[in-house]
């Protein structure tokens, strides 16, 4: 049975296209979910994604603007971001997420992945 821990797992840069987020990414064939910290004062540039995801707050604060709702969330909140949906993000504090995203095969998945 495959199991990981997310202290022995290599944080890299991810996704440097849309931020500055550190984090690991465990993949499985149907599904993605990754480990994610932004440095307070940074941001997630507007963009839209192919793939459904959802970003669970483990602390922190941000500004999530998804489509055309924007809402400050914290930890304890979830945010669904349905696939082509153009989204941003302003982190208000240091944030940390885990986030879930549905997978294609690794040759599509997107850059700085794991």
């Amino acid at each position: 049975m495959p199991s990981f821990k997310w202290s022995e797992l290599e944080a890299k840069p991810l996704y440097p296209e849309h931020s500055q987020a550190v984090g690991s990414i465990v993949r499985g064939e149907k599904i993605a979910v990754a480990r994610v910290r932004y440095p307070a004062g940074t941001e997630v540039k507007a963009h839209a994604s192919g793939r459904e995801q959802i970003h669970s707050i483990l602390r922190g604060q941000a500004r999530y603007r998804v489509g055309g709702e924007e809402k400050v969330v914290g930890a304890g909140d979830a945010v669904l971001i349905r696939p082509n949906v153009e989204h941003a993000v302003q982190i208000l504090e240091d944030l940390e997420v885990i986030g879930f995203q549905d997978e294609g095969p690794l040759a599509t998945a997107p850059p700085g992945g794991a």
